[in-house]
C-alpha cells in the first residue's frame, strides 16, 4: 500500500513538472482554451493602394497594396499573404490572384502595417475600376479570412514610347532562398519589372527593380523563395508609364534549405554546369606522310646546287701474321 502511494505521488510530481515545462515554453498550447490550438488571423484592415484609400487617379501600372494584420494571438507574426484583383466586386474570375498556397512575404508582426505589395497581373486597363482584397497566413500557417474589398480607378493614359525590345534573360544563379537574374538591358527602359511563379504562364508574385537607364548586363536578386522549388521568371522593360514585352520565361529549382552556395543556371538549359561562353574547338589535323612512291616536286626558281663533300679515308694497317707453335695440346 505504501508503494502504491509514493507511486502515485511520483507520477503527480512528474505531471506538475510537465505542465510547467510546457507552459514556460509553449504558453499558446497550455493557457486556458488554446490548449494545442491556435486562433486564425483575423480579416486585415486599412487597406491602400500607393498609400491612399480608394484611390481615383492611379497612373502606375503596378500599383502597391498593404493593409494592417490583426490576430488575436499577439504573439503571432504573418509571413505569408493572397491578394485578389478583379474588375467586378464579387471576385467570381480574378484579374490577378497571387497564389492560394500563400506567397511568402517579410515577417509582419500583430497591428502593423505590411509592407508593399506590387500588382504582378497582366496589364491594367486606364479609366476602370478595379477591387482588390488581401488575406494573411500566420507563423503556424493557420490562414486568415479576407478582408473587405477596396477599390481604385485607372487614369493610365500615357504618352511614352514602347520599350525597344524584350530583355534577353539568359542566366539564374540559385542557392536555398535566392535566385539572380542576369539579362540584357534595352537602351530606352529606364526601369525593370520582374515576374515569378512556382506555376509556368501565370502571375504571383513580382517586383520592379529600379535599375534606371542602363547598358549591359543587368543583375538583380530575389529574396524569401522556398527551398527545393520550382520557380518560373521573366522580366520586361519600362518606358515610363509604358511597358514593353516580356522575355522569354526561364525555369530553376532552388537548393535544398542550407544550400548557401549560388550554382548557375543558363538559358534553355536545366543543368549547372555549362560554359555560359561556348569555348572554341580546336581541330587536329592528322600529319601525312608521303608514300614512298610519292615524288617530291621542286619549282625551278628554288633548286639548290649541292657540291659533295670528300671525305678522307683512314689508311688500314696491317697485322703481320705469326704462326702459332704447338706441343700435344699446348698451343702459343
Amino acid at each position: 500500500m505504501v508503494n502504491r502511494f509514493k507511486r502515485f505521488k511520483l507520477f503527480i510530481s512528474l505531471s506538475s513538472l510537465v505542465f510547467l515545462i510546457l507552459f514556460a515554453f509553449f504558453p499558446k498550447l497550455v493557457f486556458f482554451n488554446q490548449v494545442f490550438s491556435a486562433s486564425a488571423p483575423s480579416a486585415p484592415i486599412d487597406l491602400l493602394t500607393e498609400g491612399v484609400t480608394s484611390p481615383s487617379n492611379v497612373t502606375d501600372h503596378t500599383p502597391e497594396f498593404s493593409a494592417i494584420y490583426n490576430d488575436s494571438d499577439e504573439a503571432d507574426i504573418a509571413n505569408k499573404y493572397q491578394i485578389q484583383v478583379n474588375d467586378t466586386p464579387n471576385f467570381s474570375s480574378t484579374f490577378w490572384d497571387s497564389g492560394s498556397s500563400g506567397t511568402v512575404m517579410s515577417n509582419c508582426s500583430e497591428g502593423n502595417r505590411c509592407a508593399d505589395i506590387s500588382y504582378a497581373g497582366s496589364t491594367l486597363n486606364s479609366s476602370t475600376t478595379y477591387y482588390w482584397r488581401i488575406k494573411f497566413w500566420d507563423d503556424e500557417g493557420t490562414g486568415g479570412g479576407w478582408s473587405n474589398s477596396a477599390l481604385l480607378n485607372t487614369s493610365l493614359t500615357c504618352g511614352d514610347a514602347n520599350p525597344f525590345s524584350s530583355p534577353n534573360l539568359f542566366q539564374i544563379d540559385v542557392n536555398d532562398t535566392q535566385a539572380t537574374l542576369y539579362y540584357a538591358s534595352i537602351a530606352n527602359a529606364n526601369n525593370y519589372y520582374i515576374a515569378y511563379s512556382e506555376k509556368p504562364n501565370t502571375f504571383e508574385h513580382g517586383t520592379e527593380t529600379n535599375q534606371g537607364y542602363s547598358t549591359g548586363v543587368l543583375p538583380f536578386t530575389i529574396n524569401l523563395l522556398k527551398s527545393n522549388t520550382v520557380y518560373y521568371f521573366k522580366v520586361r522593360g519600362q518606358n515610363g508609364c509604358m511597358s514593353g514585352n516580356w522575355s522569354q520565361e526561364m525555369s530553376i529549382k532552388t537548393r535544398a534549405k542550407g544550400f548557401l552556395a549560388m550554382i548557375p543556371f543558363y538559358k534553355y538549359t536545366a543543368t549547372s554546369w555549362l560554359p555560359l561562353i561556348n569555348k572554341p574547338t580546336i581541330v587536329v589535323q592528322p600529319k601525312i606522310k608521303p608514300t614512298p612512291t610519292e615524288t617530291v616536286k621542286i619549282e625551278e626558281s628554288r633548286k639548290i646546287e649541292v657540291t659533295p663533300i670528300s671525305i678522307p679515308q683512314s689508311p688500314i694497317v696491317k697485322i703481320p701474321e705469326t704462326k702459332k707453335r704447338c706441343f700435344l695440346w699446348w698451343c702459343w
